[in-house]
């Protein structure tokens, strides 16, 4: 059994359709993650310079670090009582409050000294103060309606919790993207009240950046799809499938080689993408703040996991989707006989759901969703309360994804073997 194992994956990967498309969307993977890097850019609002690349990513850290630590609410109430101060020594907040922003950061680029402008324009003041932000206004704006409406900076966290839970009643609207039903909107209001306080502020650009690259491991699962597109089709073309089946083990131990290889040769390479995008990321931004909560990121969050376990969970997730389109190519290959018509319906599938589903809503959105592009964006997996129900169950996106995929998997995989095994040589 391991030496017709062993035939089947040389087989897959000696193929030039696979090494070729392995190759290829793996270089394209490098070009990507270089450019990544390469393109990220910060300002220093002191003097005006420009960072990119590596420069940018450690001027991000140097302005970030110095405020890590625990944000408790009296430590959170004299930051936001200094800010005030400062911003406000020499403008009243009645001035600023209804200015625009681009108004505002004018009024104080005008008013204050370079460096305190600068400080004052943290993002982790930004961050402190985004509970009260409203649509359009930045911190300077944000710091002056707080003033005049006496509110305690003390109350960050029941604010935000506010906050968060005023968009979860947004979802029970019918005309919103993917209105909640009553079952859903409890889970998640339970699933808010309980988050855990005070929250740990930090540096963690890599994980966040990781988080938002996510969506790249959708080239390894197409290089994949392309490699295993001949696994039963192939022998059709080559009118091989006669002798296969006639031998002894030609319906049985063959076919399942044929699996085993492909999910060997499936894994492998997800494995080598998904260690590539993780390495060049990590070894350029650093693994700071893996144990940071993900509402570091996205405050309104209603998830209990650390920015690394987001991470982690959608790499997961990801291999889950791997798995389920390995075994429809499997299927599609024991059913068609044309390699491009296989090959068509998975690159629909992994690249127009992507395109189709940023408009969707509704049941077409839940669907969209399942599919990669959708599916491994922070929006889906630690940000929108989208959540798919069977009465009062309910499930958590990553959740259903995996299990959608899983049993997409398992499915395919069985009837493919059972229809090579059952095919009627001509």
């Amino acid at each position: 059994m391991r030496s017709l194992i062993c035939f089947e994956l040389k087989k897959i990967i000696t193929r030039k359709s696979t090494w070729v498309s392995a190759v290829a969307l793996y270089a394209l993977l490098c070009v990507l993650m270089a450019a990544n890097i390469l393109q990220a850019v910060a300002y220093d609002n002191e003097t005006g310079q420009r960072y990119s690349g590596l420069t940018a990513i450690n001027y991000e850290k140097s302005i970030v670090k110095p405020h890590a630590g625990l944000l408790t609410p009296q430590l959170i109430s004299e930051e936001i009582t200094g800010y005030q101060q400062e911003a406000f020594a020499t403008v009243s907040p009645q001035e600023v409050v209804d200015l625009s922003s681009a108004a505002a950061y004018d009024l104080m680029e005008e008013l204050l000294p370079a460096a305190e402008c600068a400080r004052l324009q943290s993002p982790y003041y930004g961050y402190l103060l985004s509970p009260w932000a409203q649509n359009g206004s930045g911190a300077f704006q944000t710091a002056a309606r707080m003033q005049l409406d006496g509110t305690d900076p003390s109350t960050f966290y029941e604010a935000l919790q506010a906050k968060t839970l005023r968009q979860l009643d947004a979802g029970l609207d019918p005309s919103s993207a993917a209105p909640l039903t009553n079952a859903e909107y409890d889970f998640w209001k339970q699933k808010v009240e309980a988050l855990p306080t005070p929250f740990e502020y930090g540096y963690a650009g890599g994980w966040q950046d990781l988080l938002n690259c996510l969506s790249f491991l959708v080239f390894g699962m197409l290089a994949i799809c392309i490699g295993l597109t001949p696994v039963f089709c192939g022998e059709y073309a080559a009118r091989t499938d006669a002798v296969l089946l006639a031998t002894r083990y030609g319906r049985t131990r063959l076919i399942a080689a044929k699996v085993a290889a492909s999910l060997l040769f499936a894994t492998a390479y997800y494995l080598l993408y998904a260690a590539t995008i993780a390495g060049i990321i990590l070894a350029c931004y650093g693994t700071d703040g893996a144990h940071l909560p993900i509402q570091v990121l996205v405050s309104t969050s209603p998830y209990n996991i650390t920015v690394s376990q987001a991470v982690w969970l959608g790499m997961g997730v990801s291999y889950v989707m791997t798995l389920g389109f390995t075994g429809l190519t499997l299927l599609l290959s024991s059913r068609l006989r044309s390699q491009v018509a296989v090959f068509a319906i998975d690159a629909c599938l992994l690249l127009i759901t992507g395109f189709v589903g940023t408009s969707a809503k509704g049941l077409l959105l839940k669907l969209f969703s399942l599919f990669p592009i959708n599916g491994l964006s922070v929006g889906v997996l630690a940000k929108n309360f989208l959540s798919y129900s069977a009465g009062p169950l309910v499930l958590e996106p990553a959740t259903a994804i995996a299990l959608t995929w899983f049993v997409a998997a398992a499915a395919s995989i069985a009837a493919a073997a059972l229809i090579f095994r059952r095919h009627q040589v001509a």
